[in-house]
């Protein structure tokens, strides 16, 4: 189990989550911000995942999105080093083992630099609209996950499940990491904790306080260790939104990565004293340009990172 000792050096990789929703959904305007970061000395670019949001139940950032792989097999013919990753793969809105494929080639034309970054879900009407199972989410993902697993295997490959069962089906190439992409699981909670140990590589919260972050990190460790798996589970934080400022924000009202320069490294300082091995920040927000996204990871590329890295 790894140590939590502000002694223990790690290696920490740093992303920045690529808008390409509403004002921000234009190819060019997605490679622009991407091909950015990378040259900033970015990690890891990530894209989150919608399909068909209804008009109603309007989310945080809009209803105008790409298709998460599809776009993103095109950003790994320009973003040449950079990891890419989920941020997160709705998994129940695709049929896995459709998923399956689309992750391998996905895998493979970025040359072995995916993450798959998986969740449940949470809008309703977008579930509705595909014909997927809101109600029975966390089963069916996990489910969807097996099937996943069973076809990267390669050869001839046989399944019997709750929701899906097939026989004598192949599905290769297989992916170019082995056994498979990392798959690091998102959201919070006990199932999602479990779902790290069953089925994960790695656990990928977002917008977790520190406080979360501890308690979570400490039960996830114990799960993992009673569940005899070997190493240590990878450890990956996605910020929720904000900015970095000028000016400290009141510490009772700040989410982790936002606030003044001072704050953001302190809470980075946090997460590597708990085991963080990634660290993604969100940039894009609803009332924001394609040029203020790019101003702030200017800014936390020479004001941040090299205090923490």
């Amino acid at each position: 189990m790894r140590p939590t000792s502000c002694h223990q050096v790690h290696t920490v990789r740093f992303g920045v989550a690529i808008p390409y929703y509403e004002q921000y959904a234009d190819l060019e305007t997605v490679l622009a911000i991407a091909t950015r970061a990378e040259g900033l000395g970015f990690d890891i670019v990530w894209f989150a995942d919608h399909v068909a949001l209804p008009a109603s139940d309007r989310p945080r950032m809009g209803n105008r999105w790409f298709e998460i792989l599809t776009l993103m097999s095109h950003v790994a013919a320009h973003v040449r080093s950079a990891g890419i990753g989920t941020d997160v793969l709705v998994v129940p809105h695709r049929h896995p083992v459709l998923a399956a494929k689309m992750l391998t080639t996905l895998d493979i034309v970025s040359r072995g630099r995916l993450i798959v970054g998986i969740g449940g879900g949470y809008v309703k009407g977008e579930f509705e609209t595909l014909d997927a199972p809101f109600d029975e989410r966390g089963a069916y993902t996990d489910e969807c996950i097996r099937v996943w697993k069973a076809l990267w295997g390669g050869g001839n490959v046989s399944f019997e499940g709750r929701y899906f069962s097939f026989s004598d089906a192949t599905a290769e190439p297989t992916p170019i990491q082995k056994p498979h992409p990392p798959i690091w699981v998102g959201n919070r909670g006990p199932r999602v904790l479990r779902r790290v140990v069953e089925l994960g590589d790695g656990w990928h919260p977002i917008g977790l306080s520190l406080l979360e972050l501890e308690s979570s990190v400490a039960r996830l460790r114990e799960l993992w260790t009673q569940a005899g798996r070997a190493g240590a589970p990878t450890l990956s934080y996605s910020g929720l939104g904000g900015t970095i400022a000028e000016a400290p924000a009141p510490q009772e009202k700040r989410r982790p990565l936002t606030g003044a320069v001072e704050q953001v490294i302190g809470d980075i300082e946090a997460m590597k004293r708990l085991g963080f091995e990634s660290v993604l920040f969100r940039f894009g927000v609803r009332d924001g340009t394609p040029q203020t996204v790019i101003e702030q990871m200017e800014l936390c590329a020479s004001a941040v990172l090299p205090s923490v890295r």
